[in-house]
């Protein structure tokens, strides 16, 4: 009897051995099962990571070509008007160090009735510039073309139906004389009604008007 006894314990024994040996390996095993997969797309995850912030790099870097050829092709250029007695008036963009010269040329060069005693041809151009052209017999100031850089200071237009002749003698080609002509004119017709109303106050032409339309204002 006791050695069937014995026999059951040792097999028992045996029995709960493997059994718990199984167990553990059944729970390695499906560790290992969850986990790889896991690790695996971790490390796609990293690889695709990087390749996208290489992408960014990459496309930074074209951005920043692209803008720097952007510059170089405008650096060096310049943007002027021509107006009044040329072939083809309006905008053109030229070089730097190029003279009004080379300006009126590019635009077709002067009409047969132009007037260029005014005009210094050798000057050199500068961004925003306006030249104008006279017309012969038309009534001109010392020089037909400005250059006077926009600036928040130059962008306060003055009200030609307020100012007064100190006010008045800051525009461009209006001298004492001017400016009180102005100011007698509005005394004896009344308010400015338009911009171009101050065309008929006298001594007051297309060039000094061209000069100085920007700069004023009525209400």
């Amino acid at each position: 009897m006791s050695a069937v006894i014995g026999w059951i314990k040792e097999h028992l024994l045996l029995t709960i051995y493997f059994g718990v040996s199984t167990i553990l390996i059944l729970i390695v095993v499906l560790y290992l099962l969850l986990e790889l997969p896991n690790k695996g797309n971790s490390n796609e995850d990293t690889i695709e990571q990087l390749i996208s912030e290489n992408e960014k790099v990459m496309d930074t870097d074209i951005v920043n070509e692209d803008e720097q050829k952007v510059l170089e092709k405008n650096e060096g250029k310049i943007v002027i008007e021509l107006k009044g007695a040329i072939v083809h008036p309006g905008i053109y963009e030229v070089k730097s160090g190029d003279r009004v010269s080379d300006a009126i040329t590019q635009a077709g060069g002067f009409l047969e009735n132009a007037d260029d005693r005014t005009i210094n041809q050798a000057l050199l151009v500068t961004d925003q510039m306006m030249i104008y052209i006279p017309e012969k017999g038309e009534e001109v100031i010392e020089e037909s073309y400005t250059d006077v850089p926009t600036t928040e200071e130059n962008k306060r237009k003055i009200n030609i139906n307020q100012a007064e002749q100190a006010e008045l003698i800051e525009l461009h080609g209006i001298g004492q004389a001017k400016a009180q002509a102005i100011i007698d004119y509005r005394e004896e017709n009344g308010v400015f009604k338009s911009l171009e109303d101050i065309k008929n106050v006298s001594g007051i032409g297309d060039i000094i008007f061209e000069n100085i339309k920007d700069s004023i204002m009525v209400d």
